[in-house]
C-alpha cells in the first residue's frame, strides 16, 4: 500500500492542469475572477434581451449565475446556430440537451435542445458584442 489502490497511470497532464489553474486563481484571485464573469454576465444579459425571437433561460440577474447562459433563436433549430457561429463567426458554442434531459423537459426544450455559450476570465467585452452582432444577423 498504497500502491495497490492506484486504478491506473495518474493523469499526469490533468494534475499539471489543476495545479496551475490553482495557481491563477491564487494569484488572480476568485473575486476578481468572478467579478470580471458578472460584468460580462450584465451585458450579455441586457443584449440578448434585445435580440429579435430571442430567449434565453434561466435567472435574469447575473449575480445568481454562473458564466454560462443557454438560449435559443425562434424558428433556428440550435444545432444549426451553433454551427453558423462556429463556421461564419469563429464562436465556439454547444448546442443539444446537454446531459440534462430533466432540465430540457423543465424548459420545454427537449425536442430543440439549446444553444450554450460560456463567459471565463479571459473573455471580453468584445467578445460579448461580436456574439451578439452573430445572433443578430442569424436571427434576421
Amino acid at each position: 500500500p498504497p500502491d495497490r489502490y492506484e486504478a491506473g497511470t495518474l493523469n499526469t497532464a490533468g494534475l499539471a492542469g489543476l495545479y496551475a489553474a490553482a495557481s491563477f486563481l491564487l494569484e488572480t484571485g476568485v473575486d476578481r475572477v468572478r467579478t470580471h464573469e458578472v460584468d460580462l454576465m450584465h451585458r450579455l444579459i441586457a443584449a440578448l434581451s434585445e435580440v429579435p425571437g430571442l430567449t434565453y433561460y434561466g435567472p435574469r440577474s447575473a449575480e445568481e449565475r454562473l458564466g454560462l447562459i443557454s438560449f435559443n433563436l425562434e424558428g433556428k433549430d440550435s444545432a444549426q446556430v451553433a454551427m453558423k457561429l462556429d463556421a461564419d463567426y469563429g464562436i465556439m458554442v454547444r448546442s443539444g440537451i446537454h446531459c440534462a434531459p430533466q432540465a430540457h423537459r423543465l424548459l420545454g426544450t427537449e425536442q430543440v435542445g439549446a444553444v450554450r455559450v460560456s463567459l471565463g476570465y479571459f473573455n471580453s467585452e468584445q467578445d460579448v458584442e461580436t456574439l451578439v452582432g452573430a445572433l443578430r444577423e442569424i436571427a434576421a
